[in-house]
């Protein structure tokens, strides 16, 4: 929820994939697991690069 409002207060245009309430969930998150050896959700891509968590995302914010 947090790295969904950072990213709104910035203007940010973003795609929320929920993986708990999509069709194909655990697969996503089991191959996001496997690509990234990151279980912690939020998983953060900003244009296609992996960012990290909210903790990586607010760092990046912190710093301009």
């Amino acid at each position: 929820m947090r790295a969904k409002n950072l990213l709104r207060t910035k203007g940010v245009g973003i795609k929320i994939i929920d993986v708990d309430k999509v069709e194909n969930g655990k697969v996503v998150e089991k191959l996001l697991l496997i690509k990234l050896n990151k279980r912690p959700f939020p998983n953060i891509f900003i244009n296609g690069n992996y960012i990290g968590g909210y903790s990586d995302l607010q760092s990046l914010n912190s710093s301009g």
